[in-house]
């Protein structure tokens, strides 16, 4: 059996490709080469590998040296194509190109999981009077929308118009298949919301407001709950604009 022979170091076309022998090292476009297959694939771009064909399409792993943190990026070249994950020959997990991850082999876009975040909002009363707010923040997953707010301090005019909390982080989504959604008043201080129903958020829009609990159709105005340093807790749970 014959035995492999030790290799010198190699140099093609100064920095072409470069190999470390007492490193065990291979160097693409880097003449110093700090890792088993370290590629430099262009500027600001170091510690790569790409594995692309002659369009420059396929798949880049990088990290960005112009970045102070040093970001990692994987990134598929080819418009329009998925990125698809697979654990024993079974898709798992896909990032559409549009956009958005879907899982175990879901391609609809529709399907995907498109937005997390979290945040703080300001609630005000855009039917007059005026509000401090405690706490106020949401949570949202893709166009699903929950918030929440404590707001104290509520001082409210003695006038016929609708009883309105605005400020909502999101508008809400329009149509049928969204109207009216709503959440729950969890406490009133002083308040006395015998005749309130649970808050309801207006399609289209970015405030909520109370329908009467007490067989009166009708919507719940200033002048029914007229009066100052007033307290409410509640959240709301809606779409957003789609």
């Amino acid at each position: 059996m014959s035995k492999a022979r030790d290799l010198a170091d190699g140099t093609f076309d100064t920095d072409t490709l470069v190999v470390d022998a007492a490193n065990n090292r291979v160097g693409i476009g880097t003449s110093s080469p700090s890792y088993n297959l370290h590629t430099v694939l262009g500027a600001g771009e170091s510690n790569g590998v790409g594995f692309l064909n002659s369009s420059g399409q396929g798949l880049n792993f990088y990290t960005d040296t112009t970045a102070s943190n040093a970001d990692v990026f994987i990134d598929q070249g080819a418009s329009g194509a998925s990125m698809i994950f697979k654990q024993a020959g079974t898709e798992r997990l896909r990032i559409l190109s549009s956009g958005g991850i879907t899982f175990n082999g879901d391609t609809a876009a529709a399907n995907a999981l498109s937005d997390f975040e979290t945040g703080s909002w300001s609630p005000t009363l855009p039917q007059g009077g005026t509000v401090n707010t405690l706490y106020a923040s949401y949570v949202k997953v893709g166009p699903l929308v929950v918030a929440y707010a404590f707001m104290t301090a509520i001082n409210i005019p003695s006038d016929g118009n609708q009883f309105q909390i605005g400020g909502l982080p999101f508008t809400a989504a329009s149509g049928n298949t969204y109207y009216y959604a709503g959440g729950s008043l969890s406490y009133s201080g002083s308040f006395n919301t015998n005749v309130f129903m649970d808050p309801l958020v207006q399609s289209s829009n970015t405030y909520l407001y109370f329908h009467r609990n007490d067989g009166n159709s009708s919507h719940i105005v200033n002048s029914n709950i007229t009066g100052g340093n007033r307290d409410l807790i509640f959240q709301v749970i809606y779409h957003e604009t789609l």
